[in-house]
This record gives structure tokens, C-alpha cells and sequence, in this order.
């Protein structure tokens, strides 16, 4: 688990992902899909970084998603303590982000609006 931070460290200077939004504050709609129950959604905030690295928030849960070498490298963070990790394929639809984690079988589908405005429910496919 501890070479995860030190590949993001490495790679950081990669670049932004094709199809990333610009850097800027978002507000968000992540939507989980396990296994095959139905997906169950909820609110977040989001930010974008300068370098292409979305972090998206919700209360006390930060996810830190960044896109290094075609391949976007997960860090979930409870307070200050990494809880989990993983590498994805992903797929920019528009302001929406597709990706995965095979180890739990969780889909994800992170829809992004300007700050100030709310995503409309799912409709992207998978």
C-alpha cells in the first residue's frame, strides 16, 4: 500500500487527463455502483487541481483522484488516515468521470458542475 503515494509522487509532473475539466472548484454527484445492486448517490465537493488531480469531499471523506500514465491512482482518506487505495481505467464523458475499483467490485460515476449549480441525476452509461 505504501507505493501508491510514491508512483502519484513520480509521476505527478505527467500532465493533466485528456478530457479533465479545467482547475477550479466543482460541485459534484458521485454515484456507486456495487456488484450489481442499484447504484445509490449522493452529493460532494469537488476541486481540480492545476495538475489534473480531482479531489472530491464529503464530510469527513476525501477522495484523491489523479491520472498518471493513462491509469487513475485512488487514495481515500478518512481524517488524515489513507483507508484505501487502487489504480482504475477511466473514462471522461463531458464533465462526467467513469471509473472503477475491481477489488470491491464498485463502479463509479462522478458527475461535475460549475460551482453554484446542482449535477442532474445519473444518465451516463457504464
Amino acid at each position: 500500500m505504501l507505493m501508491l503515494p510514491l508512483l502519484v509522487a513520480a509521476t505527478a509532473a505527467t500532465g493533466t487527463a485528456a478530457g479533465a475539466p479545467s482547475p477550479g472548484r466543482y460541485e459534484a454527484q458521485m454515484c456507486v455502483t456495487l456488484n450489481q445492486n442499484a447504484p445509490t448517490c449522493g452529493p460532494m465537493e469537488a476541486r481540480v487541481d492545476a495538475d489534473g488531480t480531482l479531489t472530491l469531499r464529503v464530510d469527513d471523506i476525501r477522495y484523491v483522484l489523479s491520472f498518471e500514465q493513462g491509469l487513475l491512482v485512488g487514495i481515500t482518506l478518512h481524517g488524515g488516515m489513507q483507508i484505501a487505495e487502487f489504480l482504475s481505467s477511466y473514462r471522461w464523458a463531458g464533465g462526467t468521470l467513469l471509473f472503477g475499483d475491481r477489488s470491491r467490485g464498485a463502479q463509479y460515476e462522478v458527475q461535475l458542475a460549475p460551482a453554484g449549480s446542482r449535477p442532474a441525476a445519473s444518465t451516463a452509461s457504464r
